[in-house]
């Protein structure tokens, strides 16, 4: 019996893993973060955005952030005009480099949304990520 129960929240563990690691799923129709639950970083989520996941905190040299991340095949700019009327407050930091080619929006509260195309992947495909700033680097 013990071995059974084991393996059945084993199976559970690998099933919930598995949704969360862009299976597929679909973000938000609506900007309200609260809707995917996936989205933990309070940014909102782009509503064509597909293989949502949710990464593990990160720290960076400012700081640590939690972090969200979906695609698009919606257009380049599309994308960007949705961030920027959905982000009040946040600056524009164009990202043009031999890898990406898009836009770091950058909030007040140091928290960073990227909007790009990827040169080294598909180019069609809009990549976007949510860093939630979560406390100064440790």
């Amino acid at each position: 019996m013990r071995r059974f129960l084991v393996a059945i929240i084993l199976a559970s563990s690998v099933t919930m893993s598995l949704a969360g690691c862009g299976g597929g799923s679909s973000a938000s129709a609506d900007a309200t973060p609260a809707n995917d639950p996936q989205n933990v970083t309070g940014l909102p989520a782009y509503p064509n955005g597909t293989d949502a996941v949710t990464l593990p905190a990160m720290g960076r040299d400012d700081g640590t952030y939690s972090e969200y991340g979906s695609k698009s095949t919606d257009a380049l700019d599309g994308v960007e005009a949705w961030y920027r009327k959905h982000l009040t407050g946040s600056t524009e930091v164009v990202k043009d480099d031999a890898y990406m080619h898009g836009i770091e929006f950058v909030m007040p509260d140091k928290s960073v949304v990227d909007v790009y195309n990827d040169k080294t992947g598909d180019a069609s495909v809009v990549t976007i990520k949510l860093l939630k700033y979560t406390g100064p680097a440790t």
